[in-house]
């Protein structure tokens, strides 16, 4: 017997487990958001839960993307609610600042990255990245150039990226500030 025979009949890596667990964190999380558990809104919750699983799983089948995700780069989620409180009182300062007459300084920021291969190591730690950085509404996502090995993001106010982003293979540099 295999190494991956015995994993599958041990219950690990299991696809009907990932897929129950996926069913039922999204149906926990559907009652959460309406907040309430009423019998309609239970049996809607389990609907739209299948369809949100069923969807996840052709998308995962068709896409053959693999990720794995180190405990290191899950744990930086820990700084995500600071960086969401920082950049809520910025984006907070860019209404005032529109309503003002000063324009908004908003741009296209690039930071070298270490994007890495096509590893699911690799890939897992650039979704977590794409995550963690657009999560925060000053900044938005836009994708990786791999041969130059760099990030690009929009940011409505320009700033230095968090500091955690340097686990997640950011190359910040500190103390450098580019000034017009």
């Amino acid at each position: 017997m295999s190494g991956e025979d015995s994993r599958l009949q041990n219950g690990h890596n299991s696809p009907l487990l990932l897929i129950a667990i996926s069913w039922l964190s999204q149906w926990v999380l559907w009652l959460a958001y309406v907040n309430n558990v009423g019998i309609r809104e239970i049996i809607v919750g389990a609907i739209v839960s299948t369809a949100a699983t069923w969807a996840t799983a052709v998308f995962r089948r068709r896409a053959g993307y693999h990720h794995r995700l180190r405990a290191t780069y899950i744990w930086q989620a820990v700084h995500v609610p600071r960086a969401l409180l920082a950049d809520t009182w910025i984006l907070c300062r860019a209404v005032f600042m529109s309503m003002g007459t000063k324009r908004i300084p908003s741009g296209i920021i690039s930071m070298p990255f270490q994007v890495g291969g096509n590893g699911p190591s690799s890939c897992g730690r650039r979704a977590l990245a794409i995550t963690y950085l657009t999560f925060t509404p000053n900044s938005l996502v836009m994708g990786f150039l791999r041969e130059e090995q760099l990030l690009f993001f929009h940011s409505l106010i320009p700033q230095a990226p968090p500091s955690f982003m340097r686990k997640m293979g950011a190359k910040l540099e500190r103390g450098k500030r580019k000034t017009k």
